[in-house]
Order: C-alpha cells, then sequence, then structure tokens
C-alpha cells in the first residue's frame, strides 16, 4: 500500500513539473513574439522616415521638438522680402528639416501681409543635399502661368529662396535651381539663372 501510495505521489510530483515546465515555455514563447513585434515595428518606422520623396515621406515624427526658423516673404505693403518666422520639427534628418522649410515656401505660406513670393503653377520636384553641402531645388515649369510671371516675380521667388535656405541652415554653401533635372538659362524666360542662384547664399 506505501509503494503505491508513493507511486501516485510521484506521478503528481512530474505532472506538477511538466505543467510548470509548459507554463514557463509558453510564457518564454510569448515574450519572445512580443519582442520580435516591438522590434519589426521600430524598424519598419525607421525604415519608413528614410523613403526618398518630398511629398511622399514622413519629414518628422510626433515627438520631434518644434523649432521657429524664418522664411523669405514678400511684404505687400513695401514690395520689399522680409523675414516672417514659421515654425517646423526639428527632425534627425537635416534634410528633412530643409525639405518642410522648402515646402512650405513652395505653397506660399503667408503670416498678416507677408508671403513667400511663390510663382504660379510652379511646381517642386525634389530636393537634393550634395556632400558638398551644395542644395540643389529640382522644379517642374509645365504648369507654370508665364503670362503672370515677369522678371521681378522670378527674381523674388529665385532670391527670396536662397535666402530662405542661407538664413536657415548655415552649412549650406550654395543653392542651385534645375528645371526638370537639367540646368535652365531661367524659368519663364526673365531671370537668368545661370547668374543669381549659383551666388553663394550667405558665405
Amino acid at each position: 500500500m506505501a509503494g503505491a501510495g508513493n507511486q501516485k505521489m510521484a506521478v503528481k510530483n512530474k505532472n506538477g513539473v511538466l505543467k510548470m515546465t509548459l507554463a514557463g515555455l509558453a510564457a518564454l514563447a510569448l515574450a519572445l513574439l512580443a519582442a520580435w513585434f516591438l522590434t519589426a515595428r521600430g524598424k519598419q518606422k525607421h525604415e519608413t522616415a528614410q523613403v526618398p520623396g518630398v511629398s511622399d515621406s514622413p519629414l518628422y515624427e510626433a515627438k520631434d521638438r518644434p523649432a521657429t526658423l524664418f522664411l523669405r516673404g514678400l511684404d505687400e505693403t513695401t514690395g520689399r522680402l522680409v523675414n516672417f518666422p514659421w515654425v517646423i520639427r526639428l527632425s534627425q534628418n537635416r534634410l528633412n528639416q530643409l525639405k518642410q522649410l522648402i515646402l512650405t515656401y513652395f505653397k506660399g505660406s503667408a503670416s498678416g501681409k507677408t508671403r513667400t513670393p511663390m510663382l504660379a503653377g510652379l511646381e517642386l520636384n525634389e530636393i537634393y543635399w550634395t556632400p558638398d553641402n551644395l542644395v540643389v531645388v529640382d522644379v517642374s515649369t509645365v504648369r507654370l502661368k508665364t503670362e503672370k510671371t515677369g522678371y521681378w516675380e522670378e527674381m523674388l521667388f529665385v532670391r527670396g529662396l536662397i535666402e530662405t535656405v542661407a538664413r536657415n541652415f548655415y552649412e549650406v554653401r550654395q543653392v542651385k535651381i534645375l528645371v526638370d533635372g537639367r540646368e535652365g538659362s531661367t524659368l519663364a524666360g526673365h531671370y537668368a539663372l545661370g547668374y543669381s542662384e549659383s551666388a553663394v547664399s550667405g558665405k
């Protein structure tokens, strides 16, 4: 009788150990699965932030703190280019900060009677920042309304863009404008790009 009791007790102990082992393995599997999910999610977020393009990629994250930079805009009262403040997000990627500001410039953003001197119909293709600190802004003039664009309008747009970049990004040595990926003489037949936009910005 004692032997039978001991045998039952041993079986119970084995069952208890087995249950504890299975529970431990299940908990370990859940922990590994959770760790894999969080890691994969983090990698996906990082990779998304690196996707090239101006409008398709996220240029900042919600956690990025705001910073006030300055746009060059046309004062409608005086007809002169002046600075006016604009808030962007300080994304870790410096190029993305630049893209935020230039996109804002191209949207014809305004503050009171001051607005960026955007040309009607001009479109932004892409923005590049080379290792030697040359900023290249590639634009499309396909939809540019040339009948509304003269020398004055072209000059204000080009100078305002260069000064906006130069005043906020100290490391940029030069700003260059391309038309559909190529060097163009003008945007609408008036203000010579070969001279104006090749000037060293702020140096």
